[in-house]
């Protein structure tokens, strides 16, 4: 866990293979108490040209295994999502080799600078979350869920004086 821009980020790398990596995000999420909209997957898009980058807000998988398995795993789909877009195979390589494959030295140029796009992204991002009041960070943090669960017992107990007709919480 880290803070950055006065936000708590959790920054995972599944080690699992990507078609089951919503396991590792799913228990890292329950970990650090991240609610799945707080959650931020960053993940390669065929259908975007090398180096095009875009964030998408939920939805569907489209296609991508890594993204269904998260989805899957966690039981929703409203993750925002890093696209990066990586092109599709111009040669007649399958899709699978394409995407296991290693990139070229000038494709890996393209691929530095992305990352500073990406980076500049998504700082702006919490810069616009943190302008908006929004409470919650793109990786939520266990003190958002904390003070989530207190906020809820808080309400319960309330509720439970309510219905008892008492002034004392009910033990």
């Amino acid at each position: 866990m880290s803070e950055v821009q006065q936000t708590r980020v959790v920054l995972l790398r599944p080690r699992l293979l990507m078609n089951v990596n919503g396991v590792s995000v799913a228990r890292a999420a329950e970990k650090y108490g991240v609610r799945p909209e707080d959650i931020l997957l960053v993940h390669d898009d065929l259908d975007k040209p090398l180096g095009k980058i875009a964030i998408k807000h939920g939805g569907s998988a489209r296609g991508h295994n890594g993204v269904r398995s998260c989805v899957d795993c966690l039981q929703t789909d409203v993750m925002p999502r890093l696209r990066v877009g990586i092109g599709r195979p111009v040669e007649k390589s399958s899709v699978e080799q394409y995407i296991l494959g290693r990139f070229s030295s000038q494709e890996q140029k393209v691929l530095d600078s992305v990352l500073v796009k990406s980076v500049d992204l998504l700082l702006s991002q919490l810069d616009a979350q943190q302008d908006s009041g929004c409470p919650s960070s793109p990786a939520g943090g266990r003190l958002t869920a904390q003070k989530r669960r207190e906020t809820e017992l808080s309400a319960s107990a309330a509720n439970q004086n309510t219905a008892s007709g008492t002034g004392s919480p009910q033990q």
